[in-house]
């Protein structure tokens, strides 16, 4: 019978853990964290305010109601606003779909609020038109 020697174990090599996640790199299919339900914000404009401004566009209205509509309008362009830089500053640590699709839905909205808006303060009128003996 023959004996080996005991051979010495191939030293084991290091691991280098590496970061699946790394700043300032394209990070497709490693997200740090989980996408949150990012909440819509609750608008004040609705379905009676959009009948009102189409009201105001064809038949006219008083110059207080313009305001109050337009008013309205412009605090919900504002929600809008900063749900967009939430839901983007969301989206660069946790990509989603949905997301995507909320952006497009407030871009929407942007421009559909900002044309209602041209609408109403064109019906306001512009200073040229006032009377100059009532200034």
């Amino acid at each position: 019978t023959s004996f080996v020697a005991p051979q010495q174990a191939a030293a084991p090599r290091g691991r280098v853990a590496r970061s699946s996640f790394e700043t300032g790199k394209l990070n497709l299919g490693s997200e740090p964290g989980e996408s949150k339900n990012l909440p819509l914000p609750v608008l004040e404009a609705n379905e009676a305010t959009n009948r009102a401004i189409m009201d105001c566009i064809q038949e006219g209205c008083s110059v207080d109601a313009l305001l109050e509509l337009d008013g309205k309008l412009a605090k919900d362009e504002q929600k809008i606003q900063a749900s967009i830089e939430a839901v983007k500053a969301e989206q660069k640590t946790a990509y989603s779909e949905e997301n995507v699709e909320k952006l497009e839905w407030f871009g929407n909205f942007l421009q559909r609020s900002g044309g209602l808006r041209a609408q109403l303060q064109a019906l306001k009128g512009t200073p040229q038109d006032t009377d100059f003996i009532k200034q």
